[in-house]
């Protein structure tokens, strides 16, 4: 066998190794890759379905307050309420959130001299709630913890016109719907019911009222 044919033979078998280890070397770059990607996509999934699961909502309510002690009712009368709010869906319709009321405010004529009178109402509340989500309405019920403020003044100069201004807490419940008329935009009617009892001067005074309100809001 000439030197010429064994040089040959020898660069075929080498060539053939180049080769097989080439293949070889391809085939773990792509069994890593696969390796690689069973492990990523389930994190990436289970984070975008963290993040699908979690949302923000905002939205604004105005509305009657229906006073329900009837002096009370009779002085001062109904009035109208605003209450901006915002909360979070953090699991499966569950909602934690916070809003403030506000906006009811009237005067009107107390006592056996038909003295001049104001009473102010605020509060700041916390609520959770549970959402039943559907196609275009969402029905929901809420339970929730609210920190009022009163303030209520009578012109009197034989009493040297008394003024209170206090802080009162009590549980809020209510419900209400909201209807989708595009994805994230919504309409909201809401009506919740706060029993609250304070007793501004000598006697107790029953501020419980219902409120019914409607208004919009926006889910990010």
């Amino acid at each position: 066998m000439s030197i010429l044919k064994i040089i040959k033979i020898y660069s075929a078998i080498i060539l053939l190794f180049i080769l097989n280890l080439n293949l070889l070397a391809e085939d773990n770059h792509h069994s890593r890759q696969l390796a690689f990607a069973r492990q990523t996509l389930p994190a990436e999934e289970q984070k975008v379905d963290k993040k699908k699961n979690i949302s923000f909502e905002a939205g604004f309510l105005c509305g009657p307050m229906v006073v329900s002690d009837k002096e009370i009712k009779d002085v001062y009368g109904n009035g109208i309420v605003y209450y901006p709010y915002a909360c979070l869906d953090f699991w499966k319709g569950l909602l934690l959130g916070l809003g403030y009321e506000f906006g009811y405010s009237r005067a009107g004529k107390i006592g056996l001299f038909q003295e001049d009178s104001t009473l102010k109402m605020s509060g700041l509340e916390f609520f959770l709630a549970y959402q039943f989500k559907m196609k275009r309405f969402s029905p929901y019920v809420k339970l929730g913890y609210g920190l009022y403020s009163y303030c209520q003044s009578i012109q009197s100069i034989p009493l040297g016109n008394p003024t209170t201004d206090e802080k009162k807490s009590a549980f809020v419940l209510g419900g209400g719907i909201k209807y989708y008329p595009w994805q994230k935009f919504f309409i909201n009617l809401d009506i919740k019911y706060v029993p609250l009892t304070v007793k501004p001067f000598e006697e107790k005074v029953n501020l419980d009222g219902i409120r019914c309100s409607g208004g919009i809001g926006y889910s990010f």
